[in-house]
């Protein structure tokens, strides 16, 4: 019995993924608002990363992030 319940949620779980991965939802999930993609970086995030930027340079390790993250996408 406990065997084909799990076969039971395994089924239900690949069922479940399959589904969410479908390009029909990934497309409506895009049109909620709160899943939209923003088309700038908003100035407090911009300063954020700078600093980042800023305290990566001085790493003692000797690595540099080397990324700039000024420019919005």
């Amino acid at each position: 019995m406990a065997t084909n319940a799990n076969d039971n949620t395994n089924v239900l779980q690949q069922e479940i993924r399959k589904q969410l991965g479908s390009a029909a939802v990934k497309r409506f999930a895009e049109s909620l608002p709160a899943f939209g993609v923003e088309k700038s970086i908003p100035d407090s995030f911009l300063s954020l990363l700078a600093e980042l930027d800023a305290a990566e340079s001085l790493r003692p390790d000797g690595r540099s992030g080397g990324e700039d993250h000024s420019t919005a996408v």
